[in-house]
């Protein structure tokens, strides 16, 4: 059994456009069951993926790009802008706030 859903008709669910399908299980355990020889372990530390798969530690490293003068200007002017904007915002300056966009 399914149910189609249209966000316009989803308060009667029987009229509207048949946009997505949405499946209804109605024995979650079976369900389970029947997937599970399927399903895939992404959790390293799992009992079973730790027995079977050796997965190394991931190397991490940080690297530094200074930001070109470009950019830093560039960020300087939103953050100013979002100065304005917020403290005409927070003073309820409406007419301030609607100037700035």
């Amino acid at each position: 059994v399914s149910s189609y859903i249209s966000h316009q008709f989803d308060t009667t669910l029987d009229k509207g456009k048949r946009i997505r399908e949405f499946p209804i299980v109605k024995d979650i355990k079976v369900w389970h069951k029947m997937l599970a020889p399927m399903m895939i372990r992404r959790c390293r530390d799992e009992p079973e993926v730790m027995r079977d798969v050796k997965i190394p530690e991931p190397e991490i490293k940080e690297v530094w790009i200074p930001p070109s003068k470009e950019h830093i200007e560039y960020y300087e002017l939103w953050l100013d802008e979002f100065a304005k904007w917020f403290l005409a915002i927070f003073f309820n300056n409406i007419q301030i706030a609607s100037e700035l966009f």
